[in-house]
Formats: C-alpha cells, structure tokens, sequence
C-alpha cells in the first residue's frame, strides 16, 4: 500500500506559511449544463482526471472529465470506466495536441490511451507495456509538444523486488511491447522513489522529499541537472510536480499544501509561497498537479476527494478559484488531474 495514504495535517506548518495572499469532447445536454455551477474566475478547457474505487488488482479505475470552469457538486462531462477499458489502479495523466488520453496503470505496468472524445465502457486504442518497456510500477505522466511522454518508474522504491526507480521516455506514438527512449536509472541519478513528474525543457520528478531535474540529454545512470532538497524546502511526501512560466509547483501529501517554487531552484532553498490553511479546502492529501490557464490544479485524496485550483501566484491560506467535490462529482480516490492548455 502506497505511503501517501496515511496522511494527516501537520499543525507546526500554519504558523511557517507565508501569509498573503482541446477540443471539446461533446456539448453537454440541457440537464448537464444546469448541473454545472460556475466559479469566480471563467475559464476554457478541460480537466481530466484519474479516479479510483478500491485499491491495486481489487478495484477499478476511471476517467473523469470537467469542464475546467466547473465549480461544486458537479456531474463530470464524460466517464470513461468498464471492463473493456482495462482501467484498475490509475494514477498520472496526460492528453496531447490530438486529444488523446494517456492514462497510467499502475498495477499493470501499463499505459493506456483512449482517442479524443472517448466515453463509456470503450476499450483503448494504446497499450503500451511489456517486458521491452522497462515499466515497474509506474506512478507520473507527462507529455511534451512532440508527444513524448515521460514516466515517473517507482520501481523499489515503491515495491520491492522491482528493479530501481527511474524516469522513462517514450517517443511519441508508441504502442504495444516497445522500448523506451530513454531509461534514466541508478546510482547517481539520486532516484529512489518517482512519484510524479513535470516537463518544461528540463524534466522534474518528484519524490518523498526532493526534485529531482534532468535535461534533455540524460540518458542511462546520469547525474541529475539539479536537487531541490533540504529542510529549508520542506517537501513532504511529494507526489505531484508541476512546471509552467517561471514557477515549479510540489504538493504535500503529509501537510495538504501546495509550493511554489522558480523553476530553476536549486539545492536547500526555500518556497517562494505556500498554500496551506483551513480557507484552502486541501484538507487532505495533495496528490497529482496540473497546470493550465494561469491555475494550479490540484488532486486531493483520502477523506476528502476533490479538485482544486488556485491562481498562480496564490499564497497563504486563499480561498480556492476551483473546488470540484462532491457525490454528483463521481470522485472517489482522484489520484491525478491534466488541465489541457
């Protein structure tokens, strides 16, 4: 059983925070758009999700997808879930430019893809797994502007008798049993638990309590470009990671709060803000991030399955831009959450 689901508030970090401050899959009918309550600030786009019932081989998986101006109780656009879609313990997520929907399997060692505009009990179009794929309990996804998606492999870190955590790369377009690009792996590469990862030029990937970055070129077992760690930071159980502009973004899953840091920190330093408090509603652990539209999405899971969002720039205990929670919503165990762009 993964570490991020024992979590509890931190109560020394109140008094530490800062204080401050695609293409659309369908057109919802009638009784949709009445469901649908509007936040304070309208934006386009979508939100994707991965949502859990049950845990590992025992349970089921999902993709929930929003409006991405969805605020409330709100029913999702579409639900992709069933059999035929060989979902179970779903964690990163990612959509490229065409509007294809990659999702991670964890349990499976496997990345699924289901084409723009799929809903229902849809089986999917992409599978990648297989011994040639080197993946070993993968948790993070991301993609890049050619398609390339990036893996955050847990690995040992996460199951023993697996080989070491690693990030792999996959070339765009890739199916079935196929290698990856690049397998970034051992000793000095300072990876000993992915959890999730971010791309922006430079790849992020995030762990118990650092982030780790390497450029383009890494390959095989390479130092990294830069360490985020030490007690200034304060990373705690780090399992979603997201990089836009000129900010880096950690989520707590032992604090439930949010950092921002400037995308090129690097060793002990400390965040640039904190999103953390009682206003916040990340009343329990922050998993997957995502970025979009000048927002940073987060997952949150255990008692309080929800979405929320904040501005870019948000600091202290704020009230969020977005909350998605709820019984109409369908979230059970949101894992991770992609904002198209």
């Amino acid at each position: 059983m993964r570490s991020r689901r024992f979590c509890g508030l931190l109560g020394f970090w109140a008094a530490a925070v800062l204080a401050g401050c695609g293409t659309p899959l369908q057109s919802p009918g009638a009784a949709g758009q009445a469901a649908i309550e509007y936040g304070p600030n309208a934006r386009t786009g979508y939100l994707y999700v991965t949502n859990e019932t049950g845990y590992g081989s025992n349970g089921t998986g999902s993709i929930l997808v929003f409006y991405e101006n969805a605020y409330g109780n709100t029913s999702p656009l579409d639900v992709i879930s069933g059999s035929q879609t060989e979902l179970s313990q779903v964690n990163g997520i990612a959509v490229d430019a065409s509007g294809e929907i990659y999702v991670v399997d964890t349990d499976k060692n496997a990345i699924l893809g289901f084409g723009a505009g799929s809903s229902g009990n849809v089986s999917p179009n992409v599978v990648i797994a297989g011994s040639n794929t080197d993946l070993a309990w993968p948790v993070g996804l991301a993609i890049d502007q050619a398609g390339n998606l990036y893996v955050a492999n847990c690995g040992s870190g996460c199951k023993s008798g697996l080989p070491a955590a690693g990030l792999l790369e996959f070339a765009a377009g890739s199916d079935g049993n196929v290698s990856p690009l690049r397998n970034i792996s051992g000793s000095k590469t300072q990876l000993t638990r992915s959890n999730g990862v971010a791309w922006r030029g430079d790849v992020y990937v995030s762990q118990s309590s650092s982030i780790v970055v390497f450029d383009k070129a890494a390959n095989g077992n390479a130092a990294p470009k830069r360490v985020i760690s030490g007690s200034k930071t304060f990373i705690d159980n780090a399992w979603g990671v997201a990089a836009a502009g000129d900010s880096l973004f950690a989520g707590s899953c032992v604090g439930n709060y949010i950092e921002r840091f400037g995308y090129r920190a690097n060793g002990d330093v400390a965040p640039q803000a904190v999103i953390s408090g009682s206003k916040t509603k990340l009343m329990s652990c922050v998993d997957g991030l995502s970025f979009g539209h000048g927002t940073i999405y987060a997952a949150t899971i255990n008692s309080y399955p929800s979405i929320v969002g904040f501005h870019e720039l948000a600091n202290g205990d704020v009230r969020p831009d977005t909350y998605i929670a709820g019984t109409n919503t369908q979230l059970t165990y949101p894992a991770f959450v992609f904002a198209t762009r």
